[in-house]
C-alpha cells in the first residue's frame, strides 16, 4: 500500500490532460481613434476550446505584469475567429504590449487574469519592438511620436506652406512661403531627417534576424521612406527653383512643381504602387504582427490542477509523509509479529 501510495499519487498529481489546439491565423495592431489604439484578430481551423469554454486574447506588456484583455472571442462555425479591439482610452498597443495570447476561459469567468490554458500566443522579439516603437510611437527625441509620425507631420506643414503659396497675391508672399516650406523639408527635425531616421526599420531586422515578418516589412518601410527622401528632396529644388524668379505668375504656375511631390511623399502614387510616409507608416505597424499558431498546453483533467499549480508541491509532500507513514507502520508491524514469534 505504501508502494503504491508513492508511486500513484505524485504521478496522478503531476500530470495534467495535453489538449493540442489547431489552427493559425494573425493579430494586427492598426489605428482607430488614435495611433495603434486597436487590434484585429484573423484566425482560420481553429478547433473548439471544449464544452462550456471560450477563447479570450490578451495583450500582454513587457514584463508580464500588465494583461489587457482584448476581448471574448467568438468562434464560426467554420472555425474561423474574426474580432477586433478598440481602446477605449485610446491607448496605443504597440507602445505598451509586446505578447499576444490567447486563452481558454469558462464562459462564465468572474476571474478578470487570463487562465494558464494558452491556446496560441506570439512575442514580438524585445530587440526589433524597441525599434519598432521608435518608428512608431516614441522615438529617440521625441517621447510622444514615433519617426513616421512625425515624417507624416512634417509633410503637412510644408504641404500647409506650399498651399498657402498658391493662394497668395503677390510674388513676396510666395517666396516667403517657400523659405517655410524649405524649413519644414530640410530643418533640423523635417521631412528628410525623419526619413533618413527609417533606418530603425534595418535596426529592428537586424534584431529579428530569424523573423521573416520583421524583415519583410522592415524592407517595405525603407523602400516607402526612400521614396519619400526622393520626392521631399524633388519639392525642395523646386522650392528653391521657383524661390529664383520674380515673374508672379511664373512662380504661381510652377508650385504644383512642389505641391506635387509633397503629395506623393505623404499619400504615394496609388497608379504605380509606389508607397508614401502613410505606407511607411502601416508597414511598420504590420512588423509588430502577432502570428498566432496552434500550440499544446495543459489543461486539468477530473480533479486535477494544471501542471505548475502550486499545490502539486503540497500534494507530493504528503504523498511522501502518508507514504512514510505507512512504511513505519508496515516495519511496527512486521517487527511485532517476529517479536511475537521468538517469545513463544
Amino acid at each position: 500500500m505504501a508502494l503504491f501510495v508513492l508511486m500513484a499519487v505524485p504521478a496522478g498529481a503531476v500530470q495534467a490532460q495535453e489538449v493540442t489546439y489547431a489552427g493559425s491565423g494573425t493579430a494586427i495592431i492598426s489605428n482607430d481613434k488614435a495611433l495603434s489604439d486597436a487590434i484585429t484578430y484573423s484566425m482560420t481551423g481553429v478547433s473548439s476550446p471544449g464544452a462550456n469554454m471560450v477563447y479570450e486574447g490578451w495583450l500582454v506588456s513587457d514584463d508580464g505584469s500588465v494583461k489587457l484583455s482584448t476581448g471574448v472571442m467568438t468562434l464560426g462555425d467554420d472555425g474561423s475567429i474574426a474580432h477586433t479591439y478598440s481602446s477605449p482610452n485610446e491607448e496605443n498597443l504597440i507602445l505598451n504590449y509586446d505578447t499576444v495570447l490567447i486563452t481558454v476561459e469558462p464562459e462564465a469567468d468572474g476571474d478578470p487574469s487570463p487562465s494558464r490554458v494558452i491556446a496560441f500566443s506570439h512575442a514580438v522579439p524585445s530587440g526589433a519592438m524597441s525599434h519598432i516603437r521608435h518608428l512608431l510611437a516614441a522615438s529617440p527625441t521625441n517621447a510622444d511620436r514615433g519617426i513616421l509620425t512625425s515624417l507624416q507631420d512634417q509633410i503637412a506643414v510644408a504641404t500647409l506652406h506650399a498651399e498657402l503659396a498658391r493662394n497668395s497675391d503677390d510674388i513676396d508672399t510666395i517666396k516667403q512661403e517657400l523659405d517655410n516650406v524649405i524649413e519644414s523639408i530640410e530643418g533640423s527635425g523635417g521631412v528628410l531627417t525623419h526619413a533618413v531616421d527609417r533606418k530603425h526599420a534595418g535596426f529592428a531586422s537586424n534584431a529579428a534576424l530569424g523573423d521573416a515578418v520583421v524583415n519583410t516589412h522592415a524592407d517595405l518601410v525603407d523602400m516607402a521612406g526612400s521614396n519619400v527622401e526622393a520626392w521631399a528632396t524633388a519639392a525642395r529644388d523646386a522650392a528653391l527653383d521657383i524661390k529664383g524668379r520674380d515673374n508672379f505668375t511664373v512662380a504661381k504656375t510652377l508650385l504644383i512643381t512642389v505641391t506635387g511631390p509633397l503629395d506623393a511623399a505623404l499619400n504615394g502614387i496609388t497608379a504605380s504602387g509606389t508607397g508614401g510616409a502613410k505606407e511607411a507608416y502601416t508597414q511598420a505597424q504590420l512588423m509588430a504582427t502577432y502570428t498566432l499558431a496552434s500550440g499544446t498546453t495543459p489543461e486539468p483533467g477530473p480533479g486535477l490542477p494544471l501542471t505548475g499549480d502550486p499545490t502539486l508541491g503540497l500534494l507530493a509532500q504528503l504523498s511522501v509523509i502518508t507514504s512514510l507513514i505507512l512504511l513505519s507502520g508496515g516495519l511496527a508491524l512486521i517487527l511485532g509479529r517476529s517479536r511475537s514469534r521468538i517469545i513463544t
